[in-house]
């Protein structure tokens, strides 16, 4: 995305940090709900009585967690099933980051005019979902299920050129975003707790997609600040939540200036 010159306030920061840091919880817990309920992870898979298609995906993601449970290093007091748990845990938070970043950066394409009719921005009321719904009623006749289906069909073009974030990226095919969750997201996203302008900037500013990575990562990395103060000691997993930081504008700048800007 092309630098524009514009640039979030002091308030739109503020309320992005709020949102984002809600949005990380909202969907961590409702992404781990909706695992659970969905592969009945609880009981053992010869008797979870899934059917075919559930049975599948299970399989894929118990072998995974083994896989993962084997190939890293574990502390000495971390037990295979703690392992197992911990990787399910980072596998939701990463979906759930990934949904995150997507409808951000739909958001802002949207915003800076680079995609043609807009899904994201007005949600089930955008010009695209309306113009699908006067295209295909038939499939359009439930909203809260043919809106995903048309969000997930911009998402597989946009995946062309850019697979890592829309694309079957980690476990997003395996881990469902419930119906509900993912309309609380568009409708937070979108909530008018900012003036027009604000608002207008926030989605135009070209480090918007860094500052969600920031607010993202902090509850994280202040956890671990509390760790350390009471004498705890970091895991290797835990190193990059306190030592991935974005670099804000103002810094990027001053090593530019001071570096290829003095030659």
């Amino acid at each position: 995305i092309a630098r524009t010159g514009a640039r979030m306030s002091s308030n739109a920061k503020s309320w992005l940090s709020d949102t984002v840091r809600s949005l990380r919880a909202r969907l961590i817990k409702d992404l781990n709900d909706g695992l659970e309920s969905t592969y009945r992870l609880g009981i053992p898979a010869s008797r979870a009585e899934l059917d075919e298609e559930r049975t599948r995906k299970r399989q894929r993601l118990d072998d995974w967690l083994d896989e993962q449970a084997r190939a890293n290093n574990r502390g000495q007091k971390e037990t295979p099933a703690q392992a197992r748990l911990r990787h399910r845990d980072t596998a939701v938070k990463l979906v759930a980051a990934t949904w995150l970043n997507r409808l951000v950066v739909l958001g802002q394409m949207e915003a800076l005019g680079l995609v043609r009719t807009p899904v994201f921005t007005g949600g089930i009321n955008s010009k695209g979902f309306q113009e699908f719904r006067e295209f295909a009623p038939a499939l359009s006749a439930e909203s809260d299920e043919s809106y995903p289906f048309v969000l997930n069909l911009v998402f597989e073009e946009l995946a062309l050129d850019l697979p890592g974030l829309f694309g079957q990226t980690g476990l997003t095919g395996l881990i469902p975003m419930p119906t509900a969750t993912l309309r609380h997201l568009l409708d937070t996203l979108q909530a008018d707790g900012l003036e027009n302008l604000d608002r207008q900037n926030l989605w135009r500013d070209d480090t918007l997609l860094g500052w969600v990575y920031q607010f993202w990562n902090d509850p994280e990395r202040l956890a671990l600040d509390e760790k350390i103060r009471n004498g705890g000691k970091i895991e290797n997993h835990e190193i990059a939540a306190k030592t991935q930081l974005f670099t804000d504008r103002y810094m990027v700048e001053w090593l530019l200036q001071n570096s290829l800007g003095q030659i």
